[in-house]
């Protein structure tokens, strides 16, 4: 999770300003870096098929297809 903090100077006219959001690894996904290495981690060094990470991520109720993991 990305913080953002809000700053506000009264003496300033601009009001409330918000650092801008830091670039997506997929422009307009959902994935984190994060989520990414863990994928690529389980299929190229712990030797993990797709469909075995996909059953592990729908038993923690996470329901991914393993054509979205593939791309």
């Amino acid at each position: 999770m990305t913080q953002r903090p809000k700053y506000a100077c009264r003496a300033c006219e601009d009001g409330v300003i918000q650092a801008p959001a830091p670039a997506r690894l997929i422009e307009g996904g959902l994935p984190t870096e994060a989520t990414v290495a863990q994928v690529l981690v389980s299929k190229y060094a712990d030797h993990l098929p797709l469909y075995r990470q996909t059953q592990i991520y729908s038993r923690q109720g996470i329901e991914l297809d393993r054509s979205t993991l593939a791309d």
